[in-house]
């Protein structure tokens, strides 16, 4: 039942058709003093899915997700991900970009 409230109380979170976006928030990455900005040339994609890319890119940008710069110290390649419904889900790949520059954040577990 709880669960339930969750989804009704945060709907558009859950809504398959809605991005998710949850605002009023901000995500805070603590950066290594001796970062250095890491700048990945795009994969190459299939042609085939191209503009489902272009289209996913165009709708991330249209709902605030992304914002579009003409030109950027930073980049990550992004992989498509080809899902049952036919279209496709846009991952970034930030283990070669953003993750080494990272301040690691360590947490402690609770091992049952």
């Amino acid at each position: 039942m709880k669960i339930q409230l969750l989804k009704a109380k945060y709907a558009r979170v859950f809504d398959i058709n809605s991005v998710g976006k949850i605002e009023g928030m901000q995500a805070e990455l603590k950066l290594k003093n001796d970062y250095k900005p890491v700048f990945k040339k795009a994969c190459q994609v299939p042609f085939s899915i191209k503009p489902r890319i272009e289209q996913k890119l165009e709708n991330l940008e249209k709902n605030g997700i992304l914002i579009k710069v003409k030109q950027s110290k930073w980049a990550t390649p992004i992989v498509a991900i080809p899902k049952a419904s036919n279209k496709i889900r846009l991952c970034g790949d930030y283990k070669v970009t953003v993750n080494p520059n990272l301040v690691k954040h360590i947490t402690t577990q609770i091992c049952h």
